[in-house]
């Protein structure tokens, strides 16, 4: 933990660990998968301010990736940004989130609020870009949710398709239809 800024962060093998920033993030590359292999002990990247890029070699499954959250994986950040984020593999059972509340504790894509205590309502936390060239997936698991969740969301491609974001309109949009438990959602 520090409570600087963290600069270029590479790991070479599969990463199923948690590495967290008091501040912001310069770019996170993971040459294998962000994994784990217990549903209720995600392999987790959080910062309180910012991660600039994300990039994962393979797959994202059992992650969450928490941009506004503090060490504890509280949420203090309404601001919070996420710039480009390149998965190569597929995405399964996962959530990338900034600067929002799974506010219910039922995971993220349902029920997300803004982080309380906004004391800057002029900006937004957004998220740049997601590219994930695999599919992107929930999970069988009844009354499981999974999210990308921001105030607003750029661009979102799965599988070479790009997902249609409206300009101008918070978009809600599930996902995984077999599984109906992961969604795209801009909160307003």
């Amino acid at each position: 933990m520090t409570t600087k800024d963290i600069g270029a962060v590479s790991v070479k093998v599969d990463f199923g660990g948690a590495l967290f920033s008091e501040g912001g993030i310069k770019s996170v590359k993971v040459v294998k998968n962000l994994k784990s292999e217990d549903p209720a002990g995600p392999s987790t990247i959080t910062a309180r301010n910012k991660l600039d890029n994300l990039v994962i070699g393979g797959n994202v499954e059992n992650a969450e990736i928490l941009v506004g959250y503090n060490r504890g994986e509280q949420p203090v950040n309404a601001d919070a940004r996420i710039g480009k984020v390149t998965v190569k593999g597929d995405w399964i059972a996962s959530s990338l989130v900034a600067g929002v509340d799974d506010s219910t504790a039922d995971g993220f894509g349902q029920n997300d609020t803004v982080i309380a205590g906004d004391s800057t309502p002029s900006i937004l936390s957004s998220i740049a870009s997601i590219v994930i060239k695999g599919t992107a997936t929930g999970s069988a698991t009844a009354g499981d949710h999974f999210g990308i969740s921001a105030q607003r969301v750029g661009n979102l491609t799965i599988s070479g398709a790009k997902v249609p974001l409206s300009k101008g309109t918070l978009d809600n949009i599930l996902l995984d239809e077999a599984n109906g438990d992961f969604r795209v959602v801009e909160i307003g």
